[in-house]
Parts: C-alpha cells; sequence; structure tokens
C-alpha cells in the first residue's frame, strides 16, 4: 500500500475491497497459484491503481471475457460503478493480473 485509503470515498474503498475479493477468489478456486501480490498506489485524492498478480496457471483470454465468466464479469461491474477502468491480462502457464485504475469524480 503507497498512500493514504482514508482519501477514498467510501463507495471506492467498497468497490475496491470486493474486487480484490473476487479476484483472491477467482485465485483460489482456479489459478493453483504459489505466489498473489496485493498491491496499491494512491497518488491523489481519489485517484490510484489497484493491481493483483498470481504466478498461476493463467488462462486464455477471449475478446469478450466479462460475459463467459460470472466473477469476471461482476469485477467489470464494480469496476464501471466507481468510474475506474479494468484492464485483466493473462496467459497460460505466466499468471494473471488484474488492473484497476480509478480517479473519483465528485
Amino acid at each position: 500500500m503507497n498512500g493514504n485509503e482514508e482519501n477514498l470515498s467510501s463507495s471506492v474503498q467498497t468497490g475496491l475491497y470486493r474486487v480484490t475479493q473476487e479476484a483472491l477468489n477467482n485465485i483460489v478456486k482456479h489459478a493453483k497459484a504459489r505466489l498473489v501480490r496485493v498491491e496499491m498506489e494512491i497518488t491523489h485524492p481519489g485517484k490510484g491503481t489497484l493491481r493483483i498478480r498470481d504466478d498461476g496457471q493463467g488462462f486464455a483470454l477471449h475478446e469478450d471475457y466479462g460475459q463467459c465468466c460470472f466473477g469476471l464479469s461482476g469485477m467489470r461491474e464494480r469496476v464501471a460503478e466507481i468510474g475506474g477502468e479494468l484492464t485483466i491480462t493473462s496467459s497460460r502457464g505466466k499468471g494473471t493480473t488484474v488492473t484497476v485504475s480509478f480517479q473519483a469524480t465528485n
């Protein structure tokens, strides 16, 4: 953690918590990971990046991954609710990275 989470609104804090929770749930259920890293950096009040990485088995991303996978779709919805951007990178045998870029709009 780099920055002060108190600079985030409660709705952003909750959204980021739920995305992290779902990402970790997916890692436990599917990734067969040995290492997981959760990082968050808040660069300005209400603005920052959340990144969840694992060294698991990865998966083949489909262009519209949110339509086939309820957990990923839920993360996409949560991120949209807080006005953020969700990026997922993954490849078989090389793990997965979930990145949420957010900037609170008041």
